[in-house]
């Protein structure tokens, strides 16, 4: 009998009130659904469980795996399968099989499974994410069924506008729509496959070299997936003008993409992430400072780099 703990019981309530107890009697059936479909041996629950429920076990057909129960928002499942289907194993695991209505993935556990964030130095963690990252964003076709970037920036502008809990941000909200439309002018860079959550913690060592998991399905300028590293890691060290020159720097160097963009992308998807927050009820006003204060530094540097190329000419 698969046991979840009462703290993670009690997040997923709090997190989704509307839908958290009803789905959490579900799953108990799901698993063992799935057990039993794929003869699943050696089944543990992973530690530290946030959204979703991830077990580890082995399958005699495809050996060390993960069971992944998802919270039942199909669209979660739908982009995340698809995505590992369109990379191929190529940068991430692979995925076994899906079902969108129960939410249940059987992925490919990577082994040895040590992830990315063990590496105690932050320009070998750059190295080794842009090394990633450039195998796992494919340029794709525009017959995908995975929805754009685009579109979930779009539903995002229209929940604030129509919502008065988010007037506090609307004028974030507004500047980052605004230069998003910036990198989306940049058409030889916006077919791409994003992993749009790729940092040190989803990036695990596999018997072929470091991989990612764990993505989110977007489609949309490729430049978009150094944004969660940069969060990530500006987390850590904190966010000073200092910090910034050299994230971004180091981001540019190692990734190819001109410094301002990176940071615009930067701004684009962590007004995106407030939004989201939002709308689980997660109100940081840090976050919303640290906001502005990235579009401070973004103008200010478009500013220099404008004043630059007319000194140079």
């Amino acid at each position: 009998m698969i046991e979840l703990s009462s703290e993670y019981k009690n997040n997923i309530v709090s997190m989704f009130p509307d839908i958290g107890s009803s789905w959490l009697e579900r799953v108990p059936g799901i698993i063992n659904k799935y057990i039993e479909k794929f003869n699943l041996t050696d089944v543990k629950v992973g530690e530290s469980l946030t959204y979703n429920v991830l077990l580890f076990a082995k399958s005699k057909e495809y050996g060390d795996v993960v069971l992944k129960v998802e919270i039942p928002f199909e669209e979660m499942t739908i982009r995340e399968s698809g995505a590992l289907e369109l990379n191929n194993g190529v940068g991430a695991c692979k995925c076994y099989f899906k079902n969108i209505k129960d939410g249940v993935l059987l992925i490919e556990k990577l082994n040895p499974g040590t992830s990315l964030n063990k590496e105690p130095n932050l320009e070998k963690r750059i190295k080794v994410f842009s090394e990633v990252s450039n195998l796992f964003s494919v340029k794709v076709n525009e017959d995908t069924d995975l929805p754009t970037y685009t579109s979930i920036f779009n539903r995002s502008l229209e929940i604030v506008a129509n919502d008065k809990k988010y007037d506090d941000i609307k004028d974030i909200v507004s500047l980052a729509k605004e230069q998003y439309e910036i990198l989306l002018s940049k058409k030889d860079e916006s077919n791409y496959l994003l992993h749009s959550d790729l940092y040190s913690d989803n990036i695990i060592m596999s018997k072929d070299g470091y991989k990612a998991i764990d993505p989110h399905g977007f489609i949309g300028p490729r430049v978009l997936d150094t944004a969660i590293i940069a969060q990530k890691e500006l987390d850590k060290i904190g966010y000073t003008s200092d910090n910034y020159d050299y994230m971004f720097d180091l981001l540019s160097n190692y990734c190819g993409y001109e410094k301002e963009d990176i940071v615009r992308a930067f701004f684009v998807n962590y007004v995106l992430n407030i939004c989201w927050d939002r709308e689980v009820n997660i109100i940081n006003d840090q976050s919303l400072s640290n906001a502005y204060d990235i579009y401070n530094y973004l103008t200010k540097n478009k500013k220099l780099s404008l004043q630059n190329k007319e000194d140079n000419d």
